[in-house]
């Protein structure tokens, strides 16, 4: 009993020496000597309980020895089930650590490519500004171009324009001078046509004045005769008569003188130029005729005087109120 008691006692240091190993830098060999002590101590725990008999299962009833040794299991058992579980922290710590240092690894990686990304992307960029500003550059000047050519199209335009009003104001002041040149000599031709209507009744009526002039001095120049047959001093009556023919002449000119100036006149092509000559020869032709009347009436008296002269004043009286 003794000897078992100090084989297991130097098992325990064993196991006690081997924990205390663990915690050393070899751990591997540690546990691989935890597991013999572990194995032999359950050897030595077999014997213990066949020496002690059936009763020894109960916890009380158990040697001490056994019960310090069962102790040292459970420590030595907890002990290799931390240090698993160390060992898969470890792991799980290497798998970590391997995995960050390939995620940094992967990470530089990237961090290069987007370093070399973004520079091949500011050169590009850089590359694009340069085309883009020459592109506006390009584009500038052509719509600069295109808006002096529109400007100068403009221009033109407008100069086409106030060349078109232009002609089409002058065609239309020509068009509105012809009408007026149109209606101007219409008018003319109507005015012509009147004052030529006018102009031939009164130089008729002149004529008209002038043939009952002439006849009236042709039954004066009958008295005459018949009272000169008689023996009557006529001679001043036919003095007088010699004057009133001329008269009734000039009146008989300045009427066709009148008459052929209206004539000359709307043949021309300035008709109202001639219209003060035209009314001084008309005023002329009438006072022609007034003297004329008047010359005929002095021709009667002096008819009449001389027949109160010669006796014969009631024929005379007679004849002479027959010519009036």
């Amino acid at each position: 009993m003794s000897t078992n008691y100090s084989i297991h006692i130097v098992r325990t240091l064993l196991l006690v020496g081997a924990l205390v190993f663990i915690l050393s830098a070899n751990q591997a060999y540690a546990l691989r000597h935890l597991d013999e002590a572990n194995s032999r101590t359950d050897s030595a725990v077999t014997n213990l309980k066949e020496v002690s008999g059936p009763k020894a299962d109960d916890e009380g009833d158990r040697p001490q020895p056994v019960r310090a040794l069962d102790r040292i299991k459970s420590f030595g058992t907890g002990l290799i089930k931390s240090a698993d579980e160390r060992r898969d922290d470890e792991i799980k710590k290497e798998e970590v650590r391997n995995y960050k240092k390939e995620v940094r690894s992967n990470l530089r990686d990237t961090r290069q490519e987007v370093r070399t990304k973004v520079r091949d992307t500011r050169s590009d960029v850089q590359e694009n500004r340069k085309e883009v500003r020459t592109d506006l550059r390009e584009k500038r000047d052509e719509i600069r171009t295109k808006v002096d050519e529109k400007a100068e199209t403009r221009a033109n335009i407008r100069d086409d324009k106030q060349e078109v009003r232009d002609e089409n104001r002058t065609d239309r002041r020509e068009r509105a001078d012809e009408r007026r040149a149109e209606r101007r000599e219409k008018l003319d031709d109507r005015a012509k046509k009147r004052v030529a209507a006018y102009v031939e009744r009164l130089v008729k009526r002149m004529n008209a004045a002038v043939d009952r002039l002439r006849d009236l001095m042709e039954r004066v120049d009958s008295r005459i005769a018949k009272f000169a047959e008689r023996g009557v001093d006529v001679s001043e009556a036919e003095k007088l008569s010699s004057v009133a023919k001329d008269a009734i002449n000039r009146a008989d000119a300045a009427v066709a003188d009148a008459a052929q100036s209206v004539r000359d006149a709307l043949a021309g092509d300035d008709p109202q130029s001639q219209r003060d000559t035209i009314n001084s020869k008309f005023r002329a032709a009438k006072e022609a005729i007034k003297e004329a009347r008047a010359a005929i009436v002095d021709v009667v008296r002096a008819l009449k005087a001389s027949v109160d002269n010669g006796n014969e004043g009631n024929s005379a009286t007679d004849s002479a109120t027959d010519s009036d």
